[in-house]
């Protein structure tokens, strides 16, 4: 997958953010500096978007994930069904618990998130996100997404320190606060689609080109297997290079079950 002229190195992206937002600072600036950071990467991204790392997502083969798939399209879910409680967070001094809590719940209703991975063959995901070697692999490349795409495309930063603030103005909703994870999660190398929405569910963003390939769980029944690969097929979805590019078989490359891509 991907265009060997193309020098695809995640680590750029990592350092710009890094060097945009330090993840050794904890304390939140105001709303106008959150948002020229917010700004800058985006704008990073875009102009560097023929570097971008092939990304994956990893799901259950269920009727809302294959569904997604064949129509060519992401649905953002809401911060509050992601697995992490702490999606967002921000400590704030003046509130109690039970308030930064609630603020939290807040904040988490108004954004919209989508996940991906930087690796191709994550046993931990596989395990963890795709029904446990059950379920699918969707490789996607976004170099060639439309900006408005990419505007939503962020890489994720881990660090040990949550944000903090002391003015309740600095807290204010932001993908900001959406973009640094802890270090518990540092495995899953994630980027993310982070939108905001106040009233309505955001519509799914339209992503049928850049899709580059599909990937099957050695677990994965048969039946269901060949059901999307036909439709795969049928509705023209998966094409590189003007070759269709699905990968309908793994094999187990040692007793643990590992999957191995061919």
């Amino acid at each position: 997958m991907g265009n060997n002229r193309i020098k695809r190195d995640s680590k750029i992206f990592h350092e710009e953010l890094d060097k945009i937002i330090p993840p050794e600072m904890s304390e939140l600036p105001n709303i106008g500096c959150k948002e020229s950071d917010i700004v800058n990467i985006q704008n990073y991204v875009c102009d560097h978007r023929k570097e971008l790392p092939i990304l994956y997502r990893y799901s259950p083969a269920d009727l809302f994930n294959i569904s997604a798939l064949l129509e060519g399209k992401i649905y953002l879910v809401s911060a509050r069904y992601m697995n992490d409680e702490h999606e967002g967070q921000v400590w704030h001094a003046i509130f109690n618990p039970e308030e930064n809590e609630a603020y939290q719940q807040l904040m988490q209703k108004q954004m919209y998130l989508k996940s991906f991975s930087e690796d191709k063959n994550s046993v931990y995901m596989w395990k963890n996100y795709a029904d446990n070697f059950s379920g699918m692999c969707v490789a996607y490349d976004f170099s060639n997404a439309r900006e408005n795409v990419l505007e939503k495309l962020y890489p994720v930063q881990y660090s040990p320190i949550a944000f903090r603030c002391s003015n309740h103005r600095k807290a204010i909703s932001t993908r900001y606060l959406f973009i640094r994870k802890s270090m518990r999660w540092q495995q899953e190398h994630e980027w993310r689609f982070v939108e905001e929405s106040i009233e309505n569910k955001p519509e799914p963003i339209e992503i049928r080109n850049c899709i580059r390939a599909v990937y099957f769980g050695i677990g994965m029944d048969d039946s269901l297997k060949n059901y999307i690969e036909h439709q795969l097929i049928k509705r023209k979805i998966l094409f590189y290079d003007m070759k269709m590019a699905i990968t309908a078989k793994k094999r187990v490359e040692n007793d643990n079950g590992n999957p191995n891509f061919r």
